[in-house]
């Protein structure tokens, strides 16, 4: 007796670890963002996991569109590559592996990796496709900029090339005016040459932060975190809400935030001694908000700004803040009002950012 009674005990602890396994991989399943369908081609009917509903909008209590009514679902670039795809894995069982765009019921649009492959009978004969398709929209979106950023890169290099080169021709002429000037009044001529010199330094300086930009993959960094690390000086008051939340972001998104303070201190005039921080949810878009109390920004430079070199003591910094934002999809504007203070609103899309608590779950 003893005997049965320990191997029933066995048969129940392997069906609560079958079922943990099983709990795991639907939890990871889900986590991935992973869907699963298939397709009979003889009866024309096809049958999509929870989580492909979940993904594409679809009523899971509804029966699937079939074959003939998923063009509707796809972009016509898109629809058109599966089609083709399909029609070779029906033909041949030539397996595929797509990146398309989806149009969900809702009107939003999902980038998705769909996989196909054919089911075969007992005769080899192919009766259907299976599949899956994984929503990789975010990951999507920061390829995509991140070629956008790659390629303003390269601008921003060969400017800051040209502009090194011109500083260097007005040093050399200053140095020339030195070398000519009484030896007791070179003091013009010398101040002058101190200021270029300086000026070569800042755009080294910014050509050496740029070189790390986009070359590691990106990562979660919380706000509060990033804002710890600001140092702002005594005479300007700091004001942070409470920002619990992480993005996805280019490892370099520190130098986002010592931009901003960068240029409210030098833009923000002799009555800027605050600066206030908040985050808030708009939609699905987290907004985080850089203000403030300086003499703002004129209503025709508000996108100048972001310009290379543009305006008075000028360097790459915004110029810089926008790139390393847009690595990521994120998105920056100035929206204050002139003569009351400047602020910067960065928006962050659905998918790259999360709430901390939503990160520790």
């Amino acid at each position: 007796m003893s005997q049965f009674f320990k191997d029933i005990t066995d048969r129940v602890i392997l069906e609560q670890e079958r079922e943990k396994a099983e709990e795991r991989l639907r939890e990871a399943i889900h986590l991935a963002r992973l869907g699963f369908w298939e397709w009979d081609i003889g009866k024309d009917k096809i049958w999509w996991s929870r989580e492909l509903c979940e993904i594409l909008g679809w009523d899971p209590d509804q029966p699937p569109p079939s074959y003939s009514d998923l063009s509707r679902i796809y972009t016509p670039v898109s629809w058109q590559k599966l089609f083709s795809a399909v029609e070779r894995a029906v033909s041949s069982g030539e397996p595929y592996d797509l990146e398309l765009e989806v149009i969900r019921p809702d009107g939003e649009r999902l980038w998705t990796r769909a996989t196909g492959g054919p089911v075969r009978d007992v005769d080899k004969t192919i009766t259907g496709l299976h599949g899956t398709v994984q929503d990789i929209t975010g990951t999507k979106r920061a390829e995509n900029a991140l070629k956008k950023a790659n390629r303003q890169l390269n601008l921003l290099v060969s400017i800051t090339r040209h502009d090194i080169r011109n500083s260097v021709t007005a040093a050399q002429g200053y140095l020339e005016l030195m070398e000519n000037a009484d030896p007791g009044q070179p003091g013009l001529a010398r101040e002058r040459l101190g200021q270029i010199l300086a000026q070569i330094a800042r755009q080294i300086q910014a050509t050496n932060e740029c070189e790390s930009l986009g070359e590691e993959e990106p990562s979660w960094q919380c706000i509060e975190g990033l804002l710890d690390g600001i140092e702002v000086p005594p005479s300007v008051s700091f004001v942070r809400d409470s920002c619990p939340v992480s993005v996805l972001a280019d490892p370099v998104l520190r130098r986002v935030f010592d931009n901003l303070l960068d240029n409210s201190l030098r833009h923000g005039g002799p009555t800027m001694d605050r600066i206030h921080v908040s985050c808030v949810i708009d939609g699905d878009e987290l907004v985080i908000a850089w203000e403030d109390n300086g003499c703002g920004i004129p209503f025709e430079e508000k996108e100048r700004i972001f310009d290379s070199h543009y305006g008075r003591n000028t360097g790459l910094g915004l110029f810089l803040v926008r790139d390393i934002l847009a690595i990521t999809g994120m998105s920056i504007r100035e929206t204050g009002e002139p003569g009351k203070g400047a602020c910067f609103e960065i928006r962050v899309p659905a998918g790259m950012w999360q709430k901390k608590e939503d990160l520790s779950g």
